[in-house]
């Protein structure tokens, strides 16, 4: 099994008046794919924004290897003047080069 590219250690936010997450451990492998299925509510919003980096946890440690991206797709996004997925991917501000993302979508392959 390959090292992760980033893992959580003894992750623990605080939502409300008490603990949404506490202790928990996650690896990412650097080919691993993710599914998080729950119910309203249950904190699969405020763990996709921990792993993307665009929150703090409350406790845990945090590690990425050096030039590991996170992306995250929203669920609604607003892709006002994009005709297709493709020009809403490279038109972000962190926008990957069109043959990286050409070369992401063959892996998955989508067009």
């Amino acid at each position: 099994m390959a090292a992760p590219i980033l893992a959580y250690e003894n992750l623990g936010i605080i939502q409300g008046s008490g603990w949404l997450f506490r202790g928990l451990d996650i690896h990412v492998g650097p080919r691993d794919r993710l599914a998080l299925i729950g119910r309203n509510g249950a904190g699969k919003t405020t763990l996709l924004k921990l792993l993307g980096g665009k929150i703090d946890s409350d406790e845990g440690r945090r590690t990425i290897v050096p030039g590991t991206r996170v992306i995250q797709l929203e669920q609604e996004p607003a892709m006002t003047g994009c005709h297709t997925l493709a020009d809403y991917v490279l038109g972000g501000d962190d926008a990957p080069q069109q043959y990286e993302a050409e070369a992401i979508a063959d892996k998955l392959g989508i067009d």
